[in-house]
Order: structure tokens, then C-alpha cells, then sequence
């Protein structure tokens, strides 16, 4: 089957498979947000999710940070496990520059076969609150994971802080 570039998901328990096609970027990771984490909160069987990117040529920070939070929060879900599967050359190149490779369990063994539907992306994500948290805590976590990471962000963390000061504040 031929996908044109994006992000996928598809579940055939006990499996969950994430495709991520061409560039990923923070509203896949929106994207991905608002169907997954709700799921794997919810979740009361052992299952292994699966972030298949072998045809991912770009990640940006947010994705990347997206990817590690739902690392984490399947370790405190208690799922199986979280496996990246094939993670092309530019992908794992991403994740090294970054210092996520040692946090994620990498696998070159294919994915299971899953049928699976293309996650859409809204264009004015950005005007929602919790997209704007999603970022915070994405690069929060990429910030814990090395001291140039924590070098790097730390100016968009403490913008991303005001915004979110911003959005908090009742209105008068």
C-alpha cells in the first residue's frame, strides 16, 4: 500500500502503530496528541505501541519531545512497550542530535501490519491551550534529557511560560 506523507495510526490490539511519513512536525504531534494519550490513559490491557519511521526524512523538536512524553507515559500506564521501528537515517539523526536515543527502545524488525487511517492536522492549532502545553512539556522534556538541550530551549521554555501565564489569567 503507497502513503502519501503524514501521520497514520491504526490499532489491532494488542498493538497500536503510529506511521510517521515525510516531515513530522508539531502538529502531527497535535495531531497524534488528541487521539493518543486519552487512549493510553485509558488503556487496561498490555500493549505495545509502535512509532514506525522508516520513510521520516525531518522531525522537529516538538515531535521528538512528543515522541519521548509517550515513552514515559506508557512506563507509567504500564504498557509493554514503546518500539521505533526502522527509524530512517534522518530520523535516527534527529534523535541523536537531540540525546533520545537512549531513551527509546529502536527496533529494526518491520511493524506489525496494521490497516491504518491518516491522522488530519488542524491549521490554528496553535490558539489551543493545550497544544501550547503539549509544546512546554515537549521541550521541557528534551531539556532534562542533556545540557545542551537544556541550553537550547530554554528560551523558548520561558516564552512558552508566558504564554501559557497569559492564557491563565482571568479576565478582568
Amino acid at each position: 500500500m503507497i502513503m502519501n506523507d503524514g501521520l497514520y495510526f491504526g490499532i489491532k490490539l494488542p498493538h497500536i502503530l503510529l506511521i510517521a511519513r515525510g516531515e513530522m512536525r508539531l502538529t502531527d504531534a497535535f495531531a497524534a496528541s488528541e487521539l493518543l494519550v486519552k487512549y493510553i490513559q485509558a488503556l487496561e490491557c498490555d500493549v505495545s505501541l509502535f512509532i514506525d519511521l522508516e520513510h521520516c526524512k525531518y522531525m522537529d523538536s516538538t515531535f521528538i519531545g512528543f515522541v519521548i512524553s509517550l515513552s514515559r507515559l506508557c512506563d507509567k500506564a504500564h504498557l509493554k512497550s514503546v518500539v521505533i521501528v526502522r527509524p530512517s537515517e534522518k530520523a535516527l539523526n534527529a534523535l541523536k542530535i537531540l540525546y533520545a536515543l537512549p531513551h527509546l527502545n529502536i527496533s529494526q524488525e518491520p511493524a506489525p501490519e496494521i490497516p491504518v487511517f491518516a491522522l488530519n492536522k488542524k491549521a490554528d492549532t496553535l490558539k489551543d491551550r493545550k497544544n501550547i502545553v503539549l509544546m512546554f512539556e515537549a521541550h521541557k522534556i528534551l531539556s532534562e534529557l542533556s545540557e545542551e538541550n537544556k541550553r537550547e530551549f530554554s528560551e523558548l521554555i520561558e516564552e512558552l511560560e508566558r504564554a501559557l501565564a497569559k492564557i491563565d489569567l482571568p479576565e478582568e
